[in-house]
This record gives structure tokens, sequence and C-alpha cells, in this order.
């Protein structure tokens, strides 16, 4: 029998109380990982996590090869060592193998190589975008955790060069592994059920949708300001629905939303969490969906849009380019008024013909299988 190499992955977010991007993002790598026998016949994955959280693994139905790995000692101690880069040489408490470390941050390793994601660098770029604790944690660890890992992954060549720019890493050390969408999740849904996630929704009639934090690098203020100038037979045809978490420092964009709609504008922001089957079924109805960031690393709704057939407007960033290419209307997300043009020029034209069928051949080129293989070149 050919003895395994352990491939330990840290699937802390995907025991996080609030799954967010990064965690979805890790279920989809680790999902195809696990489903390549050629991988697994040559590699145990190992998901750590702290001790107590691996019976909430259990709901993202992996294969019986993906095997829980708790952190042996307990959580709150792990969580503090881990915050205060205290934790000892993990792979003697876990084994040599290869560490994946998904979300930034990785552990001190004495014998193995490692490979960190670092998403994006919004965080050098536009300070006051991030929450002020994370902020500090960020500033005060990525480096070193840039500096001790093998390789460095991201998931994109723009955010591949502003990394090397903001920290001096060697282009050489960075690994691009485009984001993928999930072809089973994100594809056209069925008119009839587009209009029952509507009504359980409160959404009445046609919408421009967003889809994303509710935090100030999304540049939600000025997409409002945006709607807001069109001219009011279209506000009045489509309205603005905003979906998306909580975020943070976004009493702004929340007072603009208020202020919207005492003034009488249409813009809704769901109440409750909206699943993301309905996120699927709000993407296929939608005229279009808007992406205004000011900083993205990759920028996944754009993706997730297109799977769904669903035309896009967006700010014209590099990373935004590399997942949308030609078949989105771009905009320059600081000023109001070319966001209003692109929402406009959008809403008014009819898409070319064969929309639909280019958007879909582009999706198909950026899926999870993409993705696998590049972060199976570097583990191998």
């Amino acid at each position: 029998m050919v003895r395994k190499a352990k491939l330990f992955v840290d699937a802390s977010p995907l025991v996080d109380s609030h799954v967010s991007g990064v965690g979805h993002a890790t279920y989809h790598l680790v999902k195809e990982l696990s489903q390549d026998k050629a991988f697994t016949d040559r590699h145990r994955i190992l998901l750590v996590v702290p001790a107590g959280t691996q019976k909430d693994l259990a709901r993202w139905g992996f294969n019986p090869l993906v095997v829980p790995r708790p952190i042996p000692m307990p959580g709150r101690l792990s969580n503090w060592l881990i915050k205060h880069e205290a934790l000892p040489w993990m792979d003697l408490l876990l084994g040599r193998g290869v560490y994946l470390f998904p979300n930034f941050r990785n552990w001190p390793l004495l014998f193995s190589p490692s490979f960190t994601y670092i998403h994006d660098v919004a965080f050098t770029r536009y300070p006051e975008t991030v929450e002020p604790r994370n902020l500090d944690y960020l500033r005060t660890h990525v480096g070193a955790w840039i500096k001790r890992a093998t390789k460095v992954v991201t998931v994109s060549r723009t955010a591949k060069k502003e990394i090397a720019e903001e920290f001096g890493v060697d282009p050489a050390k960075i690994v691009v592994a485009l984001n993928g969408v999930d072809r089973t999740r994100y594809r056209r849904s069925d008119p009839q059920r587009v209009e029952a996630t509507k009504r359980n929704l409160g959404i009445a009639g046609e919408y421009i949708l967003f889809v994303g934090n509710i935090e100030p690098r999304k540049n939600l203020v000025r997409l409002i300001e945006a709607y807001k100038s069109l001219p009011p037979a279209l506000t009045e045809r489509y309205r603005l629905v905003i979906v998306g978490s909580g975020g943070w420092l976004n009493e702004e964009i929340i007072d603009a939303i208020g202020h919207a709609q005492y003034d009488g504008y249409r813009i809704l922001r769901p109440l409750r969490f909206v699943e993301d089957a309905e996120i699927v079924d709000l993407y296929s109805g939608a005229r279009c969906a808007v992406l205004p960031s000011f900083h993205e690393g990759f920028g996944m709704p754009v993706l997730e849009a297109l799977a769904c057939g669903t035309r896009v407007v967006a700010a014209n960033l590099g990373s935004i380019r590399e997942a949308g290419g030609d078949l989105i209307t771009y905009c320059d997300p600081l000023s109001v008024e070319s966001i209003a043009a692109a929402l406009r020029q959008t809403v008014e034209s009819e898409p070319a013909g064969d929309f639909q069928a280019r958007a879909l051949q582009h999706v198909e080129g950026h899926g999870w299988q993409q993705t696998a293989a590049i972060i199976k070149q570097i583990v191998n």
C-alpha cells in the first residue's frame, strides 16, 4: 500500500458561525480535491478545526475521504494562541505534511511547506474601509504570514501585482488561482421560481440587484446616489434591491438607504437572511446586477450573475475585468455620474442576442476544477 501524503487544510472558515465568501471558496476547493481519485490516491485530506467544532463540518457533506482533525488543545486556548501569534510548531502537534491556509493567516511550522491565501490588500490600499480591529490585526501580522509561507496564493493577477508591490514579495513566490463559480448552483432559474422568491422577499416588478457585504469598500453610498439620479421613469420601473449581511462601518450606508426610502425611492433591503438558492433566483430575475466596489481581490458576484445569464454593471478594476472580461458594462467607481450612466445604458438597452450563450461560455472557463488544478500543482 502506498503511504499517502497529508494535506492539512485550516478549515476554520467552514465552522465559523457566519460562513463568509472565503468559507464557500474553501468548501468548493476541498470538494474538488476530494473528488479527484488520482489526487486522493496520493493524498489524505485533513480538515483542521478548533477542538469541539469538528461536528460542524458535517453540514458540508464531504465524502468520507475528507477527515476532520481537531487541534489537540481546548478551542478557547487555540483561538487565543492563534490571535496572539503564540502557537507552537503546529506540525509537531498535527504531523508533517503540506499545509494550506485559505484565509490570510497561517501557523508556525518546523518541517512542513505551507501555502497561504492572501485574497486582497484592501487593508493597505483602502484602510478606511476595513473594520478597525481587523485592520490592526492584518497590519500587524500579514507581513509575517507572507514571509513564513512557502508560497502565497491569491485570486487574480491584479491581486498578485498588488501583494508584490505592498509587501515587497518576489512575484515568483505568488501563485494565482482564480476563484470559480459553482455551475451546479449558479444557473438560470425557472421564471416561476424567480417570482416565488420575489414574493417571499417582498420584491414587486423589475429591479437592479446588488449582492455583497454592506460595508464601505462596496461603494454603496455612491450606488444609491447614482440610482437616485436616474430619470424618474427608470426609478419608477426598476427598484434597487440590496442583498447582503451587516458588514461593518456601515452607518453611512444604512442612513443613505433610509433617506432614499423616505424620499420615495424604491430601494429594498430584505430584512431577513437571503438563502443562497434565493440569491440565484434574484440574479436570474434581475434586469442587471451591479458591483461598484472601490477594490476587489476578484469579484465573485460578477461570475455568479453571468452564470445566471444576467448582465452586470461593475467598477472598472483589473480584478473585476479578470472575472468578467468584455461581457460587463464598466464604470468609474469614484464617479456617481459614471455609475448612473452605466446603469442607464444597461437597463435601457436590450442585451445582444447571444449574450446568455457568451456568458455561459465565459463562466465555463471559471470552474472550481480549474482552481483545484492550480492547487494540486503546488501541493504535489
